[in-house]
């Protein structure tokens, strides 16, 4: 399970099924795979997802996505296995 917060201003941390902040190891990994020196946070985020593949996705704060483009193209590829925090969510709500 990855849970991404997206943040007020737009951008992505990744927290694993106990809410452990994975963010830096994400980011890394895709530096160590890819050989990019100049990606962007939307590119590694779709990126990560796909070389990861992990069961369960979970998005919180949708409302602060910027590039809701890429979230329809995650919806669209990731469907069964993405999930968007309920209403009630602790984490969003800490």
């Amino acid at each position: 399970t990855v849970n991404i917060d997206i943040q007020s201003d737009g951008s992505y941390r990744y927290y694993d099924k106990e809410y452990n902040d994975i963010t830096e190891e994400w980011i890394e990994a895709f530096y160590q795979e890819t050989f990019e020196t100049d990606a962007s946070e939307d590119e590694i985020l779709i990126s990560t997802l796909v070389t990861r593949h992990p069961q369960e996705i979970i998005i919180h704060k949708i409302s602060n996505a910027t590039n809701k483009k890429l979230l329809r193209t995650i919806k669209s590829v990731f469907e069964r296995r993405l999930k968007l925090c309920p209403a009630n969510c602790h984490f969003c709500q800490s």
